[in-house]
């Protein structure tokens, strides 16, 4: 894949919702089943928002987790809980 560049975050957000969608149907066709790891933080909010709204997000055949990069427990400030 080469490198994006985008000049905002709107357009950041649609691009990897382009993304995940494609690769979600790629991956029911080819598995059944499509995983996504979710972060935390605000950062991915507004990707998550407009995947949300996707019409063509194979939802039932997607699994969620949600997991956190930083190796802090859950009440540290470092935590992307919040």
């Amino acid at each position: 894949m080469d490198i994006r560049w985008f000049d905002d975050q709107d357009g950041l957000a649609r691009a990897g919702v382009e993304i995940t969608v494609k690769v979600a149907k790629e991956a029911v066709r080819g598995r059944g089943l499509f995983t996504l790891v979710i972060p935390g933080g605000r950062s991915p909010r507004p990707l998550f928002a407009l995947l949300a709204e996707h019409k063509d997000m194979p939802w039932s055949k997607t699994h969620i987790f949600w997991g956190d990069e930083r190796c802090v427990p859950p009440s540290h400030p470092y935590s992307n809980v919040a």
